[in-house]
């Protein structure tokens, strides 16, 4: 977790304007909170992993609502709320939504609508998929899923064949008649986009796959051209 109450309930989000001086003398000085449980959290500046709030163990909260977060959820999570910042779109970083008892990685305003963006690097069971995605529907926020590049995915560009287990498939979007994928690589803060997605066989697809650098990315996030069957083929 990037955010967390303090005694004065006053909201406090970990960026990296916080030297980790200034963190440990936050810790000194002040007790956290959970702001979806209430529970005291802890503050952990490592070395491995950037400063994070994580609950004690056996907390109620981390084991319905919370998976134990990598150095690569943290980092992803904080380069898209300085993305989104940048853009003036006023972020949240992972406000808890009581109405539907959920947190988002992160939650945008665009256009009068809202957009929960979230952030996906570990696999996650399709029932618990569903509800999170019906569950947004239902306050009638938009959800937006974004997984972490695979590693074995990050050297070819343009139109191939691949594979998307069935895990991997539930997180196809589709706009304008085409299904597409959005990935994020943090060790190079690159968007690669799985787009005009035409199944073959059982896991089988083709794709076009592109990619955007973050610092050229704008929202809405790009949707790739629409292309015709022809050019599938090999």
């Amino acid at each position: 977790m990037l955010v967390a109450h303090n005694e004065q309930k006053e909201l406090v989000q970990l960026h990296r304007q916080f030297s980790r001086e200034e963190l440990q003398r936050l810790r000194q000085q002040q007790q956290f909170f959970c702001p979806q449980c209430q529970e005291p959290l802890q503050l952990k500046i490592g070395q491995i992993r950037i400063p994070h709030f994580s609950h004690f163990q056996q907390s109620d909260c981390e084991a319905l609502f919370s998976e134990r977060e990598s150095q690569t959820h943290l980092l992803g999570k904080q380069h898209l709320y300085e993305f989104f910042e940048r853009l003036a779109l006023s972020p949240q970083l992972e406000p808890y939504l009581p109405q539907i008892k959920q947190r988002p990685d992160l939650l945008i305003e665009y256009v009068n609508r809202q957009f929960a963006i979230e952030f996906q690097c570990s696999n996650l069971q399709r029932e618990i998929f569903l509800e999170r995605t019906l569950g947004y529907i239902r306050a009638k926020i938009t959800p937006i899923w974004i997984l972490h590049t695979p590693q074995r995915k990050k050297n070819g560009l343009g139109i191939q064949k691949i594979t998307l287990n069935h895990t991997l498939a539930q997180y196809m979007m589709q706009n304008n008649g085409q299904r597409y994928l959005i990935t994020y690589d943090v060790a190079s803060k690159t968007f690669y986009y799985y787009s005009n997605l035409l199944h073959v066989h059982k896991t089988q697809y083709l794709a076009s796959i592109n990619c955007i650098p973050l610092a050229h990315q704008r929202f809405p996030l790009l949707n790739q051209t629409k292309i015709s069957r022809t050019k599938f083929e090999f």
